[in-house]
């Protein structure tokens, strides 16, 4: 990648005067790639040590840089006092052969464990230096705790994960130069998927298949890729808490443990947040954690694979029933619909519905009842009545056969909120409809009926429907009904009275209609204020 992209903005990062630069992130974040270029790029001397798990104990690191500096006898299995005399040796003598300004490169150093003689050495390497001499790493991880002193002592620059990650322009200039053709649309859309990420960003202009569904939400190549970088290298505890915790979109310890059903299973997340492994913290919540967009991907993918069905979809009516206590009801509406647990997404719209339409947001309620199959929505009164509501502006008389089966439904459980509000929206149907408003004259008589069943009703806010609902229907087929200057006055005494500023509206709306019919335009007049005071109110959502 360093050949195709030069990285400016890091490379000032790594010219800062500190003699250990640490370069880290995850597998793929271009730090070989980084330091290589660095290296070319302002014509460094120096020496380039590959670690491995073979050079934990010092000894055969000791050996190799003894040979790069011209002596014989490092590297023998000595005491620590004793490899540290070796060491200081080594280095000095290294030190003098390379000319200056030079760069000492340890790659891969996070093959070497937390406890290994090594990182006392590298303590020497660092206090050997000369003038002009830098030590560069690149890890997978952070500076281990060894090298606490170094890090007190502000002797460690960091080049970590988020400034590896690939910029927007990083991320087009790299796409350009391996598919030129490439739309812009595109390159954006694999920006934001893949985080800055360098090689699944190359993985995935290798291959034709875009991100896609939930089931292989990663290409081959990038989940390929992670599975042997990442996931596989993990234990099998950790594996199963990335596979469970992948359906939330944003996790928290105690989440984890709850779809883990153990105590502790959280702090994977921890450890992994801590060598900043495709997870992160969002700004603002530092008890939540997120996978990248692109890790999130693979992991959901893997889960369909290991997971047997069931078990699968018990875990994503989990993970959902953890987002409903959160609040966040459309990421636990796409999970139960992925879960096909359309019991458990009918409840959903029954319990949350109302709340989302008022808050303007009916399209979810209209994309759940879409995903639930015919045969459940026709036997839940509420649902057939709140896929009347969304169908309501499209189609104001397929809409009216909802509420009619829906007030029926009501009216066999002695549902009085339900038959009243299926009443009052089917009323509403024929003003839109514009057609014939001779049925009207059965849904008033629907009307009375209900006040003999339920004289009293649930609430304000049902009354203040009901009231604009017989409004509209005395209005369209009997404006010379004894009762209707009873219903105008309700109607408006409620408008007066209610919360909610689309019933204040309609209510206005439909009592000005029958002042203008009455011929009292002096009342008209004063209510056309009103409602026009209600129109501009910022908290009125549009009609």
């Amino acid at each position: 990648m360093g050949a195709l992209v030069r990285r400016a903005r890091l490379f000032r990062r790594l010219d800062v005067r500190k003699p250990l630069i640490w370069v880290w992130g995850p597998p793929g974040s271009g730090k070989t790639a980084l330091l290589a270029s660095y290296l070319e790029a302002r014509r460094l001397q120096g020496l380039w040590y590959r670690l491995d798990a073979g050079d934990a104990d010092g000894a055969t690191f000791l050996r190799d840089l003894a040979g790069a500096g011209g002596r014989r006898h490092a590297g023998r299995r000595v005491s620590a006092g004793l490899q540290s005399v070796a060491a200081s040796g080594v280095f000095r003598a290294l030190y003098d052969r390379l000319p200056r300004p030079f760069v000492l490169a340890l790659d891969n150093y996070d093959t070497v464990p937390p406890d290994a003689p090594l990182h006392q050495i590298v303590r020497e390497a660092v206090e050997q230096l000369p003038p002009g001499g830098r030590i560069i790493v690149t890890s997978r991880a952070m500076p281990p705790g060894a090298l606490a002193r170094l890090r007190a002592s502000r002797a460690i620059a960091e080049v970590g994960w988020a400034d590896l990650q690939l910029t927007a322009a990083e991320t087009r200039s790299l796409a350009r130069a391996l598919t030129p053709a490439l739309p812009e649309k595109l390159v954006a859309g694999l920006h934001a998927r893949t985080g800055g990420w360098a090689a699944g960003l190359v993985l995935a202009l290798q291959e034709r298949r875009r991100f896609a569904d939930e089931r292989r939400g990663a290409p081959d190549g990038i989940a390929d890729y992670l599975s042997s970088e990442i996931l596989d290298r993990l234990d099998a505890g950790t594996r199963d808490v990335l596979l469970r915790t992948a359906f939330l979109p944003r996790v928290t310890t105690a989440m984890a443990e709850a779809l883990a059903g153990r105590p502790g299973a959280g702090q994977a997340l921890v450890e992994l947040h801590r060598q900043s492994c495709f997870i992160a913290q969002p700004a603002g919540d530092q008890a939540a954690y997120e996978y990248s967009p692109v890790f999130r991907a693979f992991l959901r993918r893997r889960a369909y694979a290991v997971f047997p069905r069931e078990e699968r979809r018990d875990v994503q009516r989990q993970a959902a029933s953890l987002l409903i206590r959160e609040g966040r009801l459309e990421a636990a509406g796409t999970l139960l619909q992925a879960a096909r647990d359309w019991e458990g997404l009918a409840a959903l719209v029954e319990a949350h519905a109302a709340t989302l339409a008022a808050q303007e947001r009916i399209h979810t309620v209209r994309e759940w009842i879409g995903a639930i199959p015919d045969e459940v929505v026709s036997e839940r009164a509420w649902l057939r009545y709140w896929r009347g509501v969304c169908r309501l502006p499209a189609d104001p008389a397929g809409s009216r056969g909802d509420f009619e089966t829906a007030l029926s439904r009501f009216q066999e459980t002695d549902d009085a909120t339900g038959a009243f509000l299926a009443w009052a929206a089917g009323v509403q149907t024929f003003p839109l409809e514009n057609d014939d408003y001779h049925p009207l004259d059965g849904w008033i008589g629907a009307c009375e009926d209900l006040r003999r069943r339920f004289p009293a009703f649930p609430s304000r806010e049902v009354e203040a429907r009901v009231a604009s609902g017989m409004l509209v229907a005395l209005l369209c087929r009997q404006p010379h009904h004894r009762e209707i200057k009873l219903w105008a006055a309700r109607a408006l005494e409620l408008a007066r009275a209610v919360a909610d500023p689309v019933l204040r509206l309609q209510n206005t709306r439909q009592v000005l209609a029958y002042h203008l019919w009455t011929g009292d335009f002096e009342s008209a007049q004063a209510l056309a204020a009103d409602l026009r005071m209600l129109a501009s109110d910022a908290g009125t959502p549009a009609l």
